[in-house]
């Protein structure tokens, strides 16, 4: 029996949800990792500006 044309696409349509999830969560994880270097970093008033940009909400991820 032939998979059916709407199974097909349903399927194709998981694979591109999960995908884009993925990306997502990827995106995510690189802006906190960049984030917590910068907020390590050696200059206090970089890190006191992302802090404050933090707090108003102005960034994202």
């Amino acid at each position: 029996m032939e998979p059916s044309w709407r199974m097909y696409r349903y399927l194709r349509l998981g694979c591109l949800a999960a995908l884009a999830f993925e990306l997502a969560v990827l995106r995510m994880q690189k802006n906190n990792d960049i984030m917590a270097a910068l907020l390590k970093s050696e200059r206090p008033e970089l890190a006191a500006d992302i802090r404050c940009l933090a707090n108003n909400g102005q960034l994202d991820g």
